[in-house]
């Protein structure tokens, strides 16, 4: 199961495409909006037996962890939900609000050399998807099919990273160290 929350600008025509050629099942978990109705308009125009909608109502930012919990990937949007897909140590991409100057690109490109370490051998697949998916790529397919096989690998990564970022522990006990240690 892949959650998807994305923009309705996102390239999802060519992510649809990419999961038709790929021709393996696959249940997407989708909040209603509009990049789902853009979805469902796809799938009832192109319908396919390899793709399989799930549509939820949306639910209180309380519950949004238990979609990513839930799923084996995921396609997030924004900067509150790129954080709770790390701290989910499930794959994720990145759909990033486009900005002037491609900014949202460098920013992309600045984390993925943060997670670089974490990612290994994995993470050409990993960061060849994600900017495939900003940059609105002609062809998703060869990048798709790439992430899916790495997939295992790709866990393995995400699992690595959240545990990294787990175990800088919070900011607020982070701030109470330092105050205390310089007083």
């Amino acid at each position: 199961t892949t959650f998807v929350f994305c923009y309705p600008s996102a390239p999802l025509a060519k992510f649809y495409k990419a999961l038709q050629r790929r021709g393996k099942d696959i249940n997407l978990l989708l909040p209603k909006g509009a990049a789902t109705e853009i979805l469902s308009k796809l799938y009832k125009e192109h319908p396919s037996r390899n793709i399989h909608l799930g549509i939820s109502e949306m639910v209180p930012q309380s519950e949004f962890d238990k979609f990513l919990w839930a799923s084996d990937a995921v396609i997030i949007r924004g900067e509150d939900s790129f954080v709770r897909a790390q701290l989910s140590g499930k794959p994720f991409i990145w759909n990033i609000y486009p900005q002037t100057e491609e900014t949202h690109i460098k920013k992309l490109e600045a984390f993925g050399e943060r997670i670089r370490p974490f990612y290994g051998a994995s993470y050409q697949a990993w960061i060849d998807m994600n900017l495939s998916w900003n940059k609105s790529s002609s062809d998703l397919a060869p990048y798709w099919n790439r992430w899916c096989e790495e997939l295992p690998l790709i866990k393995e990564a995400a699992l690595r990273w959240r545990d990294h970022l787990v175990s800088l522990g919070s900011l607020a006990d982070n701030l109470l160290r330092f105050v205390k240690s310089k007083i």
